[in-house]
């Protein structure tokens, strides 16, 4: 039965260490992550309820043995969510018709963030429990007479957090503010013998008998105005220095006094929602949060952020200035990757796959704390495959088979386990021993998920007792030691069973992934690289697939510069044969699966980059990540970089590199091509030269 006594017990089974909640499937919604074109007020819960349920509730299933439990459990987290979106875009659509569009996906990931969907109820439930307060920021109540949303509530409003959703709504609002140098104007006798007052700057303002010059315009977050208007010193635990900063700038200037003025009109001013958050005490205040806290909490001896005294506080400032900044740069880095409208195809994980292997080397290696396993991999057999599988236990075929099975010779407990990409681990059971309970940890025993930054999560579970080498919130790298195999949980012998999965709940074949035979892929391309070369490649097509294009004179070409002729093989790797007739161009016009031709463009931009590493390795040539990004770009367009070591041995990274070569290579003069080669040579160039 779903009730607060079960999300009492389950809090204190799993302590404050959630899973987060990192990838909300309202990122994946193309109506909403357009968000910028779509209009508010038109927000239609029931629909983006249908969209979004399978994320919300997926933990309904694992958590309760009976389907009237998992609907109850279901009903209540629907509810919950209905009455934080309903008002959320409420209030948007509010401040949307007065010309402030603020960003929902921001809102909603600092709202959310490391809290599961069913431990998070809307109704204030989780807080009360976890801090004892009585308040309910949530009510329901869409009648909307009691809120003015230009209203300036007091401080004690605001401090006691009354309603988060308002709150952070508000820290994405600025006012502008100007610090003014002031001055006596200067006394001049005019040639009648009257006497006027002027300012000697060119831009200064007489006003009121003083001179004022303009030092700085700047933004002021709403806290800093209500500091201002009620003569508050600090509010939410920030003191605002920005009158003083005037004062002082006016002054190392040489200006006689200051004049700091706040406008009152609102602007969106996302820059002092991101300082409110690291300079205020939002997180603090969250107890789930508590682990980026650690640092403190261990000098202090207090097991909660939320236990730390003022003098606490103040005396480990710094420390929880970077807890807070570290959460901040996570919420970002989650935006930029979630924010993405087409996130089908891993450019990463295409061909040249960046995931590795996750059994490691016999042999270690200790770098700034870290235990590394990144050698040949410890000998293994995949005992059992993704899907369909004939069941160890109950001897019957069955076809949910979440991930893989990877069984080495060796006893539990001897076998390093890796980080398979470098991510953030979100999940780790550790109370389970190798060869007991098999309904340990759900059945799988002992087990760490870490949250990667294409989106995608991978799983390492039957872990052996004691041998986890990580935590939640724990950044890890690629290659990493995070624990050794074993055999806890739902296991009859020694092995690792390892799990990709495209969000936190959906699995996928992990050997679309990873592979034995080339167990540590080298790094794949970067984003700025793939940005860039779609950007000058372009690519038609609507929606799941790409139109074939074929210019006169050109050969027939599809997605980003995807020319049919010379990727045959490619093609045939993903399960498309082409025939040809008339050199492929009978399949001008026509449409091609959009995922499919985006992995062989992961394989070539990675085959190319790679092959230009290698050349510049043999001749000693060490370049940045952008030259190589620049280069792979030109061979990717041209076929090859011919000539460009000769070019760089007498100009080296300099504009003269482009005048007198890159800008001149493959722009085919004379023909209707030419002025956009010429235009992507410059482009290259630059990168090459200056940076991205």
């Amino acid at each position: 039965m779903f009730n607060n006594k079960h999300l009492t017990n389950r809090l204190l089974k799993i302590g404050i260490a959630l899973i987060p909640f990192f990838l909300i499937v309202f990122f994946l919604s193309p109506r909403i992550t357009n968000a910028a074109n779509f209009k508010y007020a038109d927000f239609d819960f029931d629909k983006f309820a249908e969209e979004n349920l399978g994320y919300w509730t997926f933990l309904c299933s694992e958590d309760y043995d009976n389907q009237p439990e998992i609907d109850k459990c279901k009903e209540k987290i629907i509810a919950s969510q209905k009455v934080f979106y309903t008002r959320l875009y409420k209030l948007l659509a509010k401040y949307q018709a007065r010309g402030l569009f603020i960003d929902d996906k921001i809102i909603i990931m600092t709202a959310f963030f490391e809290l599961d969907p069913d431990l998070f109820a809307d109704s204030g439930d989780y807080y009360k429990q976890m801090t004892g307060g009585s308040s309910n920021p949530y009510t329901g109540d869409e009648s909307d007479t009691d809120y003015d949303i230009d209203k300036d509530y007091d401080a004690s409003y605001w401090e006691n957090e009354s309603d988060s959703i308002k709150l952070l709504l508000k820290s994405m609002l600025g006012y502008r503010s100007q610090c003014y140098g002031t001055y006596a104007p200067t006394t001049i006798t005019n040639e009648d013998g009257t006497k006027t007052t002027e300012c000697v700057g060119s831009m200064a303002i007489l006003e009121n008998g003083v001179c004022k010059d303009l030092i700085k315009q700047d933004y002021v977050g709403f806290w800093e105005k209500v500091m201002a208007n009620s003569g508050v010193l600090s509010f939410f635990g920030i003191k605002s220095d920005a009158e003083t900063k005037c004062q002082s700038e006016a002054s190392s200037s040489g200006y006689a006094g200051y004049q700091y003025t706040v406008n009152n009109a609102q602007e969106v001013a996302e820059s002092k929602y991101w300082e409110f958050l690291i300079k205020g005490n939002y997180f603090d205040k969250k107890p789930h949060l508590s682990n980026y806290y650690t640092k403190v909490l261990d000098e202090t001896g207090k097991k909660k952020n939320t236990e730390l005294t003022e003098s606490e506080k103040e005396q480990y400032s710094d420390e929880i200035t970077e807890a807070r900044t570290k959460i901040v740069t996570m919420i970002k880095d989650l935006l930029k990757n979630y924010g993405q409208e087409d996130n089908i195809v891993n450019y990463t994980s295409g061909g040249g796959s960046s995931y590795w292997w996750p059994i490691g080397s016999e042999e270690t290696t200790e770098e700034n704390g870290k235990l590394f396993a990144t050698g040949t991999p410890f000998p293994t057999t995949i005992t059992s495959m993704f899907g369909l599988r004939i069941d160890p236990i109950t001897g019957t075929a069955n076809s949910g088979h979440s991930g893989i099975d990877i069984a080495p010779s060796a006893d539990a407990g001897v076998v390093n386990v890796i980080a398979s990409k470098d991510g953030i681990v979100t999940k780790v059971i550790n109370n389970c021993v190798s060869f007991g309970d098999k309904s340990c940890g759900g059945g799988y025993g002992n087990y760490i998920m870490i949250s990667h930054s294409d989106g995608m999560y991978t799983l390492y579970a039957h872990l052996h007792q004691d041998s986890i080498k990580v935590k939640v919130n724990d950044s890890v790298q690629q290659g990493q030691v995070i624990a050794k195999v074993g055999s806890s949980g739902r296991s009859t012998g020694t092995h690792l069973h390892f799990e990709v999965r495209t969000d936190a709940s959906t699995r996928v074949d992990p050997l679309n992934y990873v592979s034995q035979d080339n167990p540590r892929p080298s790094p794949s391309a970067s984003s700025n690289l793939v940005e860039l070369i779609e950007q000058l490649e372009g690519g038609g097509g609507t929606g799941d697939t790409y139109t074939v294009y074929c210019n006169s004179g050109d050969i027939p070409t599809v997605g980003h510069g995807i020319t049919l002729k010379y990727n045959v093989d490619l093609f045939q790797k993903y399960g498309v044969t082409l025939s040809t007739n008339n050199d492929y161009y009978n399949y001008c016009g026509t449409t091609m699966n959009k995922t499919v031709v985006d992995q062989i463009f992961a394989d070539r931009l990675n085959q190319d980059r790679e092959s230009i590493k290698a050349l510049c390795s043999s001749r000693g040539l060490n370049l940045t990540d952008y030259q190589i990004d620049a280069l792979t770009s030109l061979k990717y367009n041209r076929g090859s970089i011919n000539g460009f070591f000769e070019a760089y041995s007498s100009y080296g990274t300099s504009d003269s590199l482009c005048t007198n070569w890159w800008h001149e290579v493959a722009v085919m003069p004379g023909t209707q091509y030419e002025q956009g080669l010429r235009n992507r040579r410059q482009k290259e160039c630059k990168i090459f030269v200056h940076g991205y």
